[in-house]
């Protein structure tokens, strides 16, 4: 089945989210207000599949991605207060090594790699392509054609990331 992604670039290429507000009772909660805001979905739409483990954003923000499916006839609305564009890989490109490249960085101190997916003149990097990596190989039960971390460097995982209301702590055993 060639699964779409829904991606939009303001500044950069990213997905749909944002911060916490008091007002949401739970991380899909804000998932869905993001959406709403920024690509003009209708909330009954929306089917949320699951969440995955908080990772740590470049400014050591805790992010828990929520995972959804939209319908295909499904017609994107851009808020231009919060979206330039928007456009849809496939989900199966964040497999490929055809479309990958990285580079191999330090940060907090442990070697990380930086994932960099190609698409139609559009570059998916970071923290966007490691979550879509993720999900990708969720969703297709395989691992990408290329190695998705450095030899000996620990999964972000196992730094144990405490996610509570935003607010990080790394517990580095």
């Amino acid at each position: 089945q060639d699964l779409r992604l829904w991606l939009q670039r303001r500044a950069q290429v990213a997905l749909p989210g944002g911060k916490c507000d008091e007002a949401d009772v739970d991380d899909r909660a804000t998932a869905l207000r993001e959406t709403v805001e920024e690509v003009g979905i209708d909330p009954k739409d929306v089917t949320i599949v699951t969440e995955l483990q908080p990772r740590l954003s470049k400014h050591l923000l805790s992010v828990k991605p929520v995972i959804a499916c939209l319908p295909s006839d499904f017609r994107v609305q851009p808020n231009p207060d919060e979206v330039s564009e928007v456009f849809h890989p496939p989900l199966e490109l964040f497999l490929s090594r055809h479309a990958h490249s990285s580079i191999d960085v330090q940060w907090q101190g442990y070697t990380n790699r930086l994932h960099h997916i190609a698409y139609e003149g559009y570059d998916v990097w970071g923290f966007t392509a490691g979550v879509l990596i993720e999900v990708a190989q969720l969703v297709y039960g395989r691992p990408p054609e290329f190695e998705e971390r450095p030899p000996g460097s620990p999964l972000w995982t196992s730094l144990g990331v405490e996610h509570e209301s935003g607010r990080v702590r790394v517990l580095d055993d």
